[in-house]
């Protein structure tokens, strides 16, 4: 039973998978053009997450992105929302969920402010973030501990949440199939930096009979107790004016997981 509990543990980290993967293309964007937004208020996009053990597929948790927007002194916004939650027939054995929740500029999709709170087991955690020019004000609470800090808002610096969707405006066609690019990523109090390799434009089963061609990019994920630093971890994502993540897929210690976007 030990591994299913490991599985159950990993899947407050796959959010985060996402935003890694995606996110490299923040490199690639021309900063004097305008983005072109391939989502809209009102956009809901679910997941399926599903663990292998050999033969065996267990669908173990389910992900949702929502976009909307909202006023605040008059101005818009875009609010950008997660939830993640363990499905109902596996709460038994342990229970996850996460909320995220982000707002950021409607003209250049940097965020100003973002929440999340996540519970694995008996464990809870709450983030927040306040994003100035300047620097980015943290206060944490894990459990009991509490933690308080700010660091340098130097360079292009977005939490996970807002990081896809910024990710999502950007023009694809400017990579070249074996660019490695290294970004600099807000997770928890840390900024970790991560390196991600572009494989090219590939053509991806989603359905029996259903093909659909994507971009698709690896990367190696260290300091990490159950993801394997050994096997890439994989992303697909549409080569459509939506820039949609169709698949992601980590190998474990014990099996592999994959993140289905279902509709």
């Amino acid at each position: 039973m030990g591994f299913f509990i490991d599985i159950m543990r990993l899947k407050k980290n796959l959010f985060n998978l996402i935003f890694v993967f995606t996110s490299l293309l923040l490199h690639g964007q021309n900063n004097t053009s305008e983005p072109q937004l391939p989502f809209s208020n009102g956009e809901v996009l679910n997941f399926d997450i599903q663990y292998n053990f050999g033969s065996m597929w267990l669908n173990v948790g389910t992900l949702q992105l929502l976009t909307d927007t909202i006023i605040n002194n008059g101005l818009k916004y875009y609010n950008f929302r997660s939830e993640s939650k363990t499905i109902e027939s596996w709460k038994w054995l342990y229970e996850v969920s996460s909320s995220y929740d982000v707002v950021s500029s409607q003209t250049t999709l940097k965020p100003l402010k973002y929440s999340q709170s996540t519970k694995y087991g008996n464990h809870l955690c709450n983030y927040s973030y306040f994003f100035d020019d300047d620097s980015i004000h943290l206060s944490i609470i894990r459990d009991k501990e509490f933690i308080e800090k700010s660091i340098k808002n130097d360079s292009l610096i977005f939490d996970g949440l807002s990081a896809i969707y910024y990710a999502r405006t950007i023009d694809f066609c400017q990579l070249s199939k074996g660019d490695t690019i290294e970004l600099d990523i807000l997770h928890d109090d840390k900024l970790l930096k991560q390196k991600i390799i572009f494989e090219g434009i590939v053509d991806l089963n989603i359905k029996k009979n259903e093909i659909s061609e994507c971009f698709k990019f690896s990367s190696i994920i260290e300091n990490n107790s159950i993801i394997s630093n050994k096997v890439p971890a994989q992303v697909w994502v549409t080569t459509d004016c939506k820039r949609l993540p169709l698949r992601i897929n980590v190998e474990i210690i014990v099996g592999s997981v994959n993140i289905y976007l279902s509709n």
